[in-house]
């Protein structure tokens, strides 16, 4: 048996040793995850976050093998059958919780300077929303209510929309505000990428302090023109965004690309990727990854074609093979979700209403920036987790931080959720594990 990956520290201190009882009946966690590799099968835990490797040998024979069986026992892969799994990890996580300090301010913000955008694509989840753009004495306000808030803290800022680049304005006169009265700022964006050029870039880099730029490709050139349907008669978007995202990686700027994968661009997104890996994979900071398309229908509820987690998976892997993505396992335990269930983050829409989702921008909101308090009864909703039957027995349930309120989530689990959670472990779990391989044949 081989360590590969250690516990986290606050977790195993919290957990110990299991010690094996004479008498009791032991079975494989429920929280853990096995997956198959060069060398043997990877062991996984999902709340202690131990990632272990076994021979074909030793896998075979972990039953009987007396003292294999009674270290998987200490390390928590085996525990007692009448082991309340669930019960156990609230009580740690509740511990871990009280244990996590405090944050006095916010300095985490989403901003929308508009809810307007110049591509029309079908899947956008603000369809049939209210265009807004922030004006110059909103954008004004916006700055003042974030000095007043952060406290004097380093301020990370996210541009969203909409798409943001239609209103740079608003950014400009954010950044402008917040330097004028000394806050230090760093800043991302997420944006369809059309609208930058070499002017753009550089005021991006200087005076936005951006670093990294999330922009979003729905598959190659015919098929990325007709789904993004922009607004704009000439030119070619496809190429236009290309090469943009060139003039991002050249300024030393972090491109994530986002590939989703809607019923029928699946191949297409094969071809995509294979022209990203020539194109951008010896550009630094260029990464690649492949989301499925959440169609909702009618009730809320996700719907998915059959073939569409082993599609996706597919699709990651061969990114990961082109060297176009690597995600490890982390050494902390993360125990908020997104930004929705974080003290520290919030949302600021157009017209200076607060939230705690980007994705909300019309109700389950917060408060205003012209407001001195916000609605604590709706940030506790925020917080509340998802929880169903399904959670007794899941893998995932250690990490998984979905809110009740969450547009996904419907209050109760969905199969979307679980293969999207599982997939990014288990790549993760893999792309750990090559990561050790490769260290360990250089040594």
């Amino acid at each position: 048996m081989k360590r590969i990956h250690p516990s986290i520290d606050t977790v195993e201190k919290l957990y110990g040793e299991q010690m094996p009882k004479a008498a009791a009946d032991y079975r494989f966690t429920c929280h853990g995850i096995h997956i198959r590799c060069a060398e043997g099968v990877l062991l996984y835990h999902s709340m202690t976050g131990e990632l272990i490797l076994l021979s074909e040998d030793e896998w075979e024979n972990r039953e009987r093998d007396a003292a294999l069986r009674e270290n998987l026992i200490r390390r928590w892969f085996l525990v007692p059958e009448d082991h309340d799994e669930k019960k156990h990890v609230d009580q740690v996580l509740t511990v871990l919780r009280l244990m996590q300090k405090k944050k006095q301010n916010i300095r985490n913000f989403t901003v929308l300077p508009t809810t307007d955008c110049d591509a029309r694509c079908y899947y956008c989840f603000e369809l049939g929303r209210p265009r807004r753009s922030m004006d110059e004495r909103t954008a004004r306000d916006v700055a003042d209510y974030i000095a007043r808030v952060s406290g004097g803290d380093e301020i990370s800022i996210k541009w969203f929309g909409g798409e943001p680049l239609y209103n740079a304005a608003a950014i400009d006169v954010i950044t402008q505000e917040l330097k004028r009265k000394g806050l230090r700022y760093r800043s991302t964006m997420t944006t369809n990428g059309y609208l930058f050029d070499e002017a753009l870039v550089r005021k991006a880099k200087e005076d936005w302090k951006l670093e990294r730029v999330q922009i979003t490709l729905d598959g190659t050139e015919a098929v990325y023109n007709r789904v993004k349907a922009y607004i704009y008669r000439e030119g070619n978007p496809f190429r236009r965004v290309m090469r943009n995202i060139g003039l991002l990686l050249d300024a030393e700027l972090k491109v994530s690309v986002r590939l989703n994968m809607g019923q029928r661009n699946a191949d297409d997104l094969e071809r995509l990727v294979q022209t990203l890996a020539e194109r951008f994979s010896d550009k630094a900071g260029f990464f690649v990854y492949a989301e499925r398309l959440a169609d909702i229908n009618q009730d809320g509820r996700v719907i998915q074609g059959e073939n569409a987690a082993n599609k996706i998976r597919e699709l990651n892997k061969k990114i990961r093979a082109l060297g176009l993505n690597h995600s490890v396992l982390q050494d902390t335990f993360r125990l908020n979700g997104c930004m929705a269930d974080s003290d520290s983050s919030l949302t600021i829409l157009p017209d200076g209403r607060l939230g705690k989702c980007e994705a909300e921008s019309e109700d389950k909101l917060v408060g205003s920036i012209y407001a001195e308090t916000l609605d604590q009864s709706m940030i506790a909703a925020w917080k509340e987790r998802m929880s169903c039957q399904l959670c007794e027995s899941c893998v995932l349930y250690p990490q998984c931080r979905h809110p009740k309120l969450c547009r996904l989530a419907n209050t109760e689990c969905t199969e979307y959720i679980q293969q999207n959670l599982r997939r990014r472990l288990e790549d993760m779990i893999l792309d750990t594990y090559e990561e050790a391989r490769v260290e360990h044949e250089a040594d």
